[in-house]
């Protein structure tokens, strides 16, 4: 019998960089944690209007942590990116491709 993965719960890390705001995400994006997603999402964003001054220009979404991406976590991110980008913020997105050994 196969053992069961553990899903790791969605983080969305927040932090002020001279070239605009990065968010680290990490954990799993997926069907499973659904609902701790959208959670994730909403104060991320609610995070990201509190940023230094005023409201983030730029935004760099890094999903390198990220453990696990389907299909519903992929729609999620792309929805933040559409609200972001007509909100006015440049969003950038940076994803590092991780080797097994």
């Amino acid at each position: 019998m196969a053992k069961k993965r553990t899903t790791l719960q969605p983080e969305a890390a927040i932090r002020e960089t001279p070239a605009g705001v990065s968010v680290e995400l990490a954990g799993d994006w997926s069907a499973p944690n659904a609902d701790e997603c959208e959670q994730e999402v909403v104060r991320l964003k609610d995070g990201l209007g509190k940023e230094g001054s005023g409201r983030a220009r730029a935004v760099t979404l890094d999903m390198a942590r990220i453990a696990r991406l389907d299909t519903l976590g992929t729609w999620i991110l792309s929805h933040l990116t559409s609200d972001l980008e007509r909100a006015g913020v440049r969003v950038q997105i940076r994803c590092q491709v991780r080797k097994d050994p």
